[in-house]
């Protein structure tokens, strides 16, 4: 006779959730559940030991989810080491808890896995205050090798994007995850749109030094091309939208609501160009309203006044100041 095995939820939701509440509690003892080498017997010092560093208990107990490989770690050899490392590399107390909070594998990996990205960024002539806000900000690249992933990259950058080395660093100051994008899978494509849209080799140069996420950030097929066909829908040739993109990359960052909530206001006012609309990207819903509204103030008091000294049309203007504040009062500005 068969036996029919008993039915079991999946591992990571029995025990993940188990161990959270594990590390929260403290406890002396193993559940049976709890894998024997994350609950091991040095969890609790390491857990406490995270705290005295600065996470609250939620946060030191993601530390450990997210990393257990640490509870086999020795607090004074190896864990207390690598603090004592970022300290003198530049890091402030809550920079080291961001750091592990973030990305706990740093206190996974031995010292000689971790210095080279410092060395290697200080290399590219990044100052040591900035190499450390750097790193803060993205530690995931403490975890990329430095001879396979990330010179590879920066060659890319400059041969074939055609950056030169100031550039490099300063879009690697201002998006550090650029490093983590594939060459391939990213880059390559990103570049190649650009090109196909029209941009020569100086514009794409100025787009993405300008926009580092132009090059991987967001997708070909779900955000930037439905963005340039709502351009061109509205009636911009693509040398005004090669111009616009040129001239203010940004503005494909924004969300497509705000664009297309752009693009109606100013085609039905007869002022779309690619000036108008990049100036009007730029601004908060906020001040774009206040903007709409004065305007539409200013064109009503002007007929009113030609009117009354008989040197206009009788005609009140068609929309009212209030009018306008309703009609342009937008939604709250999208990410």
């Amino acid at each position: 006779m068969r036996r029919h095995r008993k039915a079991t939820q999946p591992v990571r939701s029995v025990v993940l959730p188990g161990l959270l509440a594990l590390l929260l509690c403290y406890p002396t003892e193993r559940p049976a559940f709890a894998p024997r080498s994350v609950v091991h017997r040095g969890m609790t010092p390491i857990v406490q030991w995270l705290q005295g560093l600065g996470l609250d208990k939620v946060g030191a107990a993601n530390v450990v989810l997210k990393k257990p490989i640490i509870c086999s770690r020795d607090i004074d050899l190896d864990l207390k080491s690598t603090v004592q490392w970022l300290h003198s590399v530049g890091f402030h107390e809550s920079q080291v808890a961001t750091v592990i909070a973030k990305g706990p594998w740093v206190l996974a990996s031995q010292l000689d896995d971790l210095k080279p990205i410092v060395e290697w960024l200080k290399g590219l002539g990044i100052e040591d205050s900035v190499v450390v806000e750097t790193l803060a900000k993205k530690p995931e690249l403490f975890t990329l090798d430095v001879e396979t992933c990330l010179k590879p990259k920066v060659q890319f950058l400059k041969q074939v994007v055609g950056l030169d080395q100031s550039q490099v660093v300063k879009m690697i100051v201002y998006l550090p995850s650029l490093l983590a994008y594939s060459i391939q899978d990213n880059m390559i494509p990103h570049l190649q749109w650009l090109k196909d849209l029209g941009l020569d080799d100086k514009q794409v140069v100025k787009a993405v030094s300008s926009a580092p996420g132009l090059l991987g950030s967001y997708s070909l097929k779900s955000n930037l091309q439905p963005k340039v066909n709502s351009l061109r829908q509205a009636g911009l040739a693509d040398s005004q939208i090669v111009n616009m993109i040129s001239a203010q990359p940004s503005f494909l960052g924004y969300s497509s609501k705000r664009l297309e909530e752009r693009i109606a206001i100013l085609t039905e006012r007869g002022e779309l160009t690619e000036v108008s609309l990049a100036h009007a990207m730029r601004l908060t819903d906020a001040i774009f309203a206040q903007r709409m509204t004065s305007i539409a103030s200013t064109s009503s008091t002007n007929i009113e006044a030609r009117a009354r000294s008989g040197r206009g049309t009788q005609k009140r203007c068609s929309l009212q100041p209030e009018q306008a504040q309703k009609r342009y009062s937008l939604h709250p500005e999208q990410p």
